[in-house]
């Protein structure tokens, strides 16, 4: 109800539905998709131009649309110890080189990837833990969301991630997101992260348990 003018304000002829989803580990976390708070985003972004707040709103209506139409909503799925683990530590790499051939069979019993980013001239390695599972969640959960990455870091580690989740381009395409700003309005979002904090605890999140392993080695 809009108390300000007397009248009913609609929600968007969104899918109401409540439905439990298998998390990453097996647990069952409850997503309630009905009359969820706004979520609040970062404040410490620069102002955009009038022209980059024109394009936004002119995309946010179109992805609207476009997910009205196919009854479903947006989820943003952060990268970092939510769906994989991550480090450029020296001390595995030298345990890699130095340990083979046998650490290479541990990585891929392991799910364990070592990548170099295509736009870092220093050639650090990443290594790349995958999470358990994570496959078959993301070929659940992409028939009832279409799904968006968030990281924190660059478009190029976003984009090699991505390559290892999902090889074929089926879940993500081209959405890899690299600020908390998100591509339709907020009751049609939901996010997957291992952290409240980044997200200012918006009732929005599903929290999940963080993601590790390679210190394991």
């Amino acid at each position: 109800m809009d108390t300000n003018s007397g009248t009913r304000r609609e929600d968007p002829p969104v899918p109401e539905y409540e439905q439990h989803v298998q998390d990453l580990d097996g647990d069952k976390v409850n997503i309630v998709t009905e009359q969820n708070d706004p979520v609040t985003r970062a404040e410490a972004l620069d102002p955009p131009c009038t022209h980059d707040v024109q394009e936004a709103q002119r995309l946010e209506r179109a992805t609207a649309a476009r997910l009205i139409k196919a009854r479903k909503l947006s989820l943003v799925v952060d990268l970092d110890q939510t769906l994989v683990h991550a480090t450029t530590s020296s001390l595995v790499d030298s345990w890699f080189i130095e340990n083979k051939p046998a650490s290479e069979s541990l990585c891929k019993e392991m799910d364990i990837h070592r990548v170099i980013l295509e736009d870092d001239e220093s050639g650090i390695p990443h290594y790349i833990k995958l999470r358990n599972t994570v496959h078959g969640f993301l070929e659940r959960i992409s028939k009832k969301f279409e799904l968006h990455i968030y990281t924190m870091g660059s478009h190029s580690y976003g984009l090699a991630v991505a390559r290892l989740l999902d090889p074929t381009g089926t879940f993500f395409f081209d959405r890899i997101e690299l600020s908390r700003i998100f591509p339709c309005e907020d009751a049609m979002v939901l996010i997957l992260d291992d952290r409240s904090d980044v997200w200012t605890h918006s009732p929005n999140l599903i929290h999940v348990r963080p993601c590790m392993g390679i210190d394991l080695l």
